[in-house]
């Protein structure tokens, strides 16, 4: 159901010039037949007079239920309205929530409207739920990781994106492991792929986050490839949280290297690097976190030992970068306590950073450089 129900379908009845509609809240054991009655001169109403009653002026009655029994009998006079439509010369209109596989998509006949709502998000729609749900929820450290992880677990479903949203940190970072706990809470549910138990949606072709690993937990011939289906959720949030901004870190750790850089430098400032077995040779400011890792093993003039502090842990920050970028070129989501060392020591790195150059400002400011 939307979040509001009653003011919506209050709302769209106004719309429709029925200013003072019957609006019933059913709980259990209630008589809609009665409770109707009561607002059509006290007799009894069941569905099949209500139908062909006749007002004299734009009127309805809404139904509104207030747990699963209540929900299924106002189900059943629905039905029982319905079926008795034909041969209607009434003017009351019904308005009742259905939980129902047979009305998927929005429909009019006769005198029969359906409005279908299952609320499915598409993926925009989640991206700027999940934005606003998590403006200032950041991490871990200076990523937007955990916002990711969220969409890409919550899929459409926006009352998984809350459960994520209040997940603690820890457990977003062991997703989908995590999502053992709500699994366990309706197993039932998620064990199907049904439209009226909301693991389906019109809006998007996706499989349901939870009954993808509810299928990867447990044995069977599509366990396998459900699993595989559940980590690259995992995957995708890496590369679109990870990959860029460890690129907008990269040059800030090239030009920190930049004079040890250079030993290793032609006469034209290139150096020579391999891709697989071809010979490139590219400027300085081309070099990936990647090359820094492999100078450190194979060039004799780049010794770690020679480099000052700062530079230094732009080395060991370019050997975790160049860790996780390959698990990820794979299609593999990194180790979370490889992405965590990797957050942990980029973040430190840019930090001091900031505070040299910040001290360096300052005493050319002085004169004293």
């Amino acid at each position: 159901m939307p979040v509001n129900p009653r003011a919506a379908v209050e709302q769209s009845l106004r719309d429709a010039n029925v200013y003072d509609p019957v609006l019933l809240t059913m709980q259990e054991g209630m008589n809609i037949s009665r409770e109707v009655g009561v607002h059509f001169g006290g007799t009894n109403m069941p569905a099949q007079s209500l139908v062909h009653h006749r007002y004299g002026a734009a009127h309805a009655v809404v139904l509104f239920a207030a747990g699963l029994r209540s929900q299924s009998h106002c189900e059943k006079y629905a039905k029982e309205f319905m079926d008795a439509l034909k041969d209607s010369e009434g003017d009351v209109r019904l308005v009742v929530a259905l939980q129902s596989a047979d009305f998927q998509h929005d429909m009019e006949e006769a005198q029969l409207r359906v409005i279908a709502f299952d609320g499915g998000l598409t993926a925009s729609e989640m991206q700027a739920y999940v934005m606003q749900r998590m403006v200032s929820y950041e991490g871990p450290g200076s990523t937007t990781l955990y916002r990711h992880l969220v969409m890409e677990y919550a899929s459409f479903d926006a009352k998984l994106a809350e459960r994520l949203c209040e997940m603690d940190s820890n457990l977003l970072l062991s997703l989908p492991q995590s999502l053992d706990a709500m699994l366990s809470e309706e197993l039932l549910r998620w064990s199907k792929k049904e439209w009226v138990l909301g693991t389906l949606t019109t809006v998007s072709s996706e499989i349901h986050p939870m009954y993808e690993w509810y299928v990867a937990r447990h044995s069977g011939p599509d366990a396998t490839y459900f699993n595989k289906k559940s980590l690259e959720r995992y995957w995708r949030a890496c590369v679109k949280a990870l990959i860029p901004w460890l690129e907008e870190r990269r040059s800030r750790v090239i030009s920190t290297l930049h004079g040890p850089l250079m030993k290793l430098a032609n006469s034209h400032g290139q150096i020579k690097k391999m891709i697989g077995r071809k010979e490139l040779l590219v400027k300085v400011d081309g070099l990936e976190f990647n090359d820094i890792a492999f100078f450190c093993n194979n060039a004799p003039s780049f010794i770690p030992s020679a480099l000052s502090q700062l530079q230094r842990q732009a080395v060991e920050v370019s050997k975790l970068a160049k860790k996780a970028r390959d698990e990820i070129a794979h299609l593999r989501a990194p180790d979370p306590a490889l992405i965590s060392a990797l957050i942990a020591e980029m973040d430190s790195f840019v930090a001091n950073a900031n505070s040299i150059e910040g001290n360096n400002l300052q005493r050319l400011n002085k004169g004293q450089v």
